[in-house]
């Protein structure tokens, strides 16, 4: 049963309860799959840094549920991370990610925090912005255009470059 509050949510960023709970249950499975696969526990697996299997898992249960929506794969290239992935749900702004605890500080982490952060891009960035994730990683969820993100891999003297001219 959909929560009120889920409910709202889904409501207010456009989101059906029916979409959410689809990726909600599909990232379930495949953190189940990915500790099985990695030999780590279930719990640790949205804040490990194994968002490619973990997002491949969840795209393979989402696009299996009769939901009449498709999604893909979307990598990201960051300048404190090489590569990032995610679920970005087509013809839509909406991105769910089951990997994005890992860019939480651990000190930050707390038992509350989603696993799974679904959302419009600009829901994602703030929400990881609020807890905690640094300025350069909320752009991995933001449209390439609005996060000046190359469309394609930087070397690592330039992302070591930007990095360092972020700092200050």
């Amino acid at each position: 049963m959909v929560s009120v509050g889920v409910l709202l949510y889904s409501l207010l960023l456009e989101i059906s309860p029916e979409l959410r709970l689809g990726l909600e249950n599909a990232a379930i499975l495949a953190y189940s799959r990915e500790a099985n696969y990695s030999n780590i526990p279930i719990d640790k697996v949205p804040s490990s840094r194994r968002c490619r299997t973990v997002a491949g898992f969840m795209l393979d249960y989402f696009n299996e549920q009769p939901m009449g929506g498709s999604a893909s794969v979307e990598t990201r290239y960051g300048l404190q991370v090489d590569k990032h992935r995610y679920i970005a749900v087509d013809g839509t702004d909406v991105v769910a990610d089951p990997a994005w605890k890992q860019f939480v500080p651990e000190e930050l982490r707390r038992p509350e925090l989603t696993d799974v952060l679904i959302g419009s891009r600009d829901y994602v960035a703030e929400f990881a912005a609020e807890n905690g994730v640094s300025e350069a990683n909320q752009l991995l969820w933001l449209p390439v255009g609005q996060s000046l993100q190359p469309e394609c891999p930087i070397s690592v003297a330039e992302k070591i470059a930007q990095a360092y001219d972020a700092s200050y």
